[in-house]
């Protein structure tokens, strides 16, 4: 508001300006603040669900992870017992086959199965290698560790 300076010092006479603290109190304002204090309490209904339905989910991640790391342990354990054996199984019929008792096709034949067996054995080993670092990546951790990097 504009003032006259003369007008600072006579408080009695001065009809262009206030100093004092004002206060606004509505009586009634159609029930606006209830509705927004409701709309708030439904915003925040709405993100304590959405906290439990994240952490439901993180859950269910973590677990299948967990459940995919040990099936790829023991997916690696068996295809390592299959290669033990095929490998047992080709010294065998090689061992034959120098002594002129085996057939070259049969040896032919269990080498081909090791290479197969083998290729499953890297394939079950990358499998393991991804599923741990899902797993660490799941449950927060860093997927290498820095102590064994170095």
């Amino acid at each position: 508001m504009a003032y006259k300076t003369d007008q600072l010092t006579d408080f009695d006479n001065n009809k262009e300006w206030q100093i004092g603290i004002g206060m606004y109190w509505p009586l009634f304002d159609g029930f606006g603040l209830r509705s927004k204090a409701r709309q708030f309490r439904s915003d925040a209904r709405s993100l304590e669900i959405q906290q439990v339905q994240a952490r439901q989910g993180i859950e269910m991640e973590a677990r299948s992870a967990y459940v995919n790391r040990v099936a790829s342990d023991s997916s690696l354990a068996a295809m390592q017992e299959t290669v033990d054996a095929l490998r047992e199984a080709y010294n065998l019929m090689k061992s034959d086959f120098n002594s002129g008792k085996g057939v070259l096709m049969d040896l032919l034949g269990t080498e081909d199965r090791l290479r197969e067996a083998e290729l499953g054995l890297l394939a079950a080993e990358v499998e393991q290698v991804k599923t741990a670092a899902h797993l660490r990546v799941v449950l927060g951790y860093p997927v290498t560790d820095e102590e064994t990097a170095k």
